[in-house]
């Protein structure tokens, strides 16, 4: 469930409502733009002490597992969110200098 975080009034702002058929009508939009023929290449960097790897990371790559969609996912351990900069900012200079390497 993409939504476990969201505030409800953002919801029934969005969907008119909150209940469960359209917690799962928002999730579905989430997962509609996956086509199976996607050329979308996701690289993901996460810490597996953050709960977000739990709680939507993880859920999501197996969806992209589910419709065979290329994913990369870069794991560190720290366990303050705030974090993720220091790790990520190596992280996504590696990953744009390998994808400007293999397209030019």
């Amino acid at each position: 469930d993409y939504l476990q975080e969201v505030k409800m009034e953002y919801i029934d702002y969005i969907m008119g409502d909150h209940g469960k058929a359209t917690q799962e009508e928002m999730n579905q939009l989430i997962t509609n733009f996956l086509a199976p023929s996607s050329q979308t290449k996701f690289y993901i960097h996460i810490s597996t002490e953050d709960h977000h790897y739990k709680n939507h990371i993880l859920p999501f790559t197996k969806v992209l597992d589910r419709y065979g969609i290329f994913y990369e996912l870069d794991k560190e351990r720290y366990t303050n969110h705030g974090d993720v900069g220091e790790y990520y900012k190596n992280y996504a200079a590696e990953k744009i200098k390998e994808i400007i390497e293999q397209n030019t």
